[in-house]
């Protein structure tokens, strides 16, 4: 899906690159790659599970090695 700037507490990421996807339940996912790091900085998802008006769950990476 190309690049956008993506901010999350490890840092900010200008190029990070954009994926979409589904879980095998059929689950929209979308979440955000950085070259050097090896796991995405942020996904997110729609989440039923959670209360209120289309439930969204977000993670944001906060550290990792």
């Amino acid at each position: 899906k190309g690049t956008e700037s993506v901010m999350v507490p490890l840092g900010t990421y200008p190029d990070a690159r954009k994926y979409t996807g589904k879980f095998r339940e059929g689950t929209p996912i979308t979440f955000w790659i950085v070259a050097g790091i090896p796991v995405p900085v942020l996904y997110q998802f729609p989440n039923n599970d959670l209360d209120g008006v289309d439930p969204f769950q977000s993670y944001e990476l906060k550290g990792w090695g």
